[in-house]
């Protein structure tokens, strides 16, 4: 949390093949740059990329609506370059539901922003991408943003 680096955590056994990666975005400038990261990464390894955003049910219409408009707009990004990309939104814990695609679509790198978008930087990291690192079986890359 303290780098001023990008930083990938690597559990034991996780191997980062170029398989499939999931990319978390909610948007923020920490999501752009996590974007970013993953689309270099996924061109070298030719690896597809799965843009996840994810919302709550009690957030409002208009948050659904930037979830669908970020995941749009990382996977369009991706594409551009001409990476294999798709765009996913989904319901729940950001944490959980991120570890969840990253396992069900068999993903070997899960690339997260190392802040959300609600600008209250913790000490360390934001809490989604730090349970993130915690719950994952899979190398996890926190993408520092500019």
């Amino acid at each position: 949390g303290h780098a001023h680096c990008s930083v990938l955590v690597v559990p034991g056994n996780a191997e980062i093949k170029g398989q499939r990666f999931v990319l978390a975005t909610d948007g923020s400038v920490y999501a752009d740059a996590a974007t970013a990261m993953a689309g270099s990464l996924a061109k070298i390894l030719g690896a597809p990329v799965s843009a996840v955003s994810v919302t709550l049910p009690s957030q409002s219409a208009q948050r659904h609506e930037e979830a669908h408009a970020a995941a749009n707009r990382a996977a369009a990004f991706l594409t551009s370059h001409d990476i294999d990309a798709e765009a996913v939104v989904y319901p729940g814990r950001p944490d959980e539901v991120i570890v969840e695609t990253s396992a069900t679509k068999k993903a070997d790198l899960i690339v997260v922003g190392s802040h959300g978008r609600t600008g209250l930087d913790r000490a360390m990291l934001g809490s989604v991408s730090e349970r993130v690192i915690n719950a994952a079986s899979t190398a996890v890359l926190v993408a520092k943003g500019s």
